[in-house]
């Protein structure tokens, strides 16, 4: 796991991020912790020494505000995008190697060190791209708290699994239509439901509520709600192994069924927007079914019994099953009726407050953990 990096972070580097990853696995989280700082400040010498010479850059650093002069040269003419992570990944010195290492008595437990391991390794294929104009897909603020930090780690985590593994098993539900056939004996339904109840059961009063567990629920319930994870469209001449819930059918407005869907309520992940997008599903005149009848139905497998019938009530809509029925060897982008994308838009926002109200709903069943 470490090796790839000595090249270009060296030595120094390497042996402290050992020595993290053999605390961990002693279940010394403190010093797991410590050491995750120790190596991420590694890393900030080993880019700095790359742009300058190593003395110079040691004397600086061991000056008044020798950290800050060092960062600013490692990232004089870098991207804005880039420098946002740099600096957000230089909370592993501040939290763990500052604080920790000479703060007061720490709690630290199995999340705190997975999440700072983590966060190390990014920080290390970051380190990369220093000096690069090359996008990087995951991006933690310098303005983030440590919990952010919980959640970007644990979200990376549930999204990782998601691609290699449950995912490509949890499209429910399949959906005919243009002659073509439903799989007999598919079972792909059972697998979403039982990480539910796991992770319910994981989070029970007298068991420690992990930060993984928490997010990979949060994970889970929203992707029930989202119609496109509970169906499946099947075509003998374009789909007899299923669109991959939407991913096949190219749109002329977007990049593909799959993706309008889960951009309809935006992509913007600041505070502010989510507030906004908070404040306007509080608004019980509005969305007065889903207030009142949220939490009526308690079942994962009727969430996505629901979101299945959105799928065959809304989201597959009749241009689309046209557009497969008549397309010759290869579907063309689809046009879709103006009206579409407003009232898909509010079905997707019905569909998330359903979300967020038996998420919460759950979580106080669950206890005051």
């Amino acid at each position: 796991m470490i090796a790839k990096f000595n090249d270009l972070l060296g030595p120094r580097f390497a042996e402290r991020a050992q020595e993290a990853i053999r605390c961990y696995g002693a279940h010394a989280y403190l010093a797991c912790c410590v050491m995750c700082g120790a190596a991420a400040e590694s890393i900030l010498l080993a880019v700095a020494i790359a742009k300058a010479d190593e003395d110079s850059v040691l004397k600086t650093y061991q000056s008044a505000s020798g950290r800050s002069r060092v960062v600013t040269l490692i990232l004089a003419n870098v991207n804005e995008h880039i420098k946002k992570q740099f600096n957000g990944y230089l909370s592993l010195m501040s939290n763990w190697r500052d604080q920790s290492a000479h703060g007061a008595a720490a709690d630290i437990a199995d999340d705190e060190a997975f999440t700072s391991i983590t966060l190390l390794l990014r920080f290390g294929i970051l380190s990369r791209a220093v000096g690069s104009s090359s996008p990087l897909r995951y991006c933690e603020r310098s303005k983030c708290t440590e919990l952010r930090f919980y959640l970007c780690s644990s979200f990376f985590y549930a999204e990782q699994l998601r691609k290699h593994g449950t995912h490509s098993v949890t499209k429910s539900l399949p959906r005919s239509h243009g002659g073509s056939s439903t799989p007999k004996g598919d079972n792909r339904s059972s697998i979403h439901f039982v990480a539910i109840r796991d992770s319910t059961r994981t989070l029970l009063p007298r068991r420690k509520a992990t930060t993984n567990t928490l997010c990979w629920l949060m994970h889970l319930i929203g992707d029930v709600h989202q119609p496109l994870h509970c169906s499946v469209l099947f075509s003998v001449d374009h789909f007899p192994k299923g669109d991959k819930g939407g991913n096949e059918l190219p749109l002329r407005h977007g990049k593909n069924l799959h993706s309008l869907w889960d951009g309809l309520l935006g992509s913007d992940s600041k505070m502010s927007a989510v507030n906004k997008a908070a404040n306007e599903l509080s608004d019980k005149n509005r969305f007065s079914a889903e207030w009142e009848s949220a939490t009526d139905e308690k079942d994962p497998r009727k969430w996505a019994a629901e979101s299945h019938a959105v799928c065959e009530s809304v989201v597959y809509d009749p241009a689309i099953l046209e557009a497969v029925r008549t397309s010759g060897d290869k579907i063309e982008p689809i046009e879709l009726p103006v009206t579409y994308y407003a009232n898909a838009g509010e079905v997707a926002r019905k569909r998330v407050l359903l979300a967020g109200l038996r998420l919460a709903a759950l979580l106080k069943s669950i206890g005051p953990q």
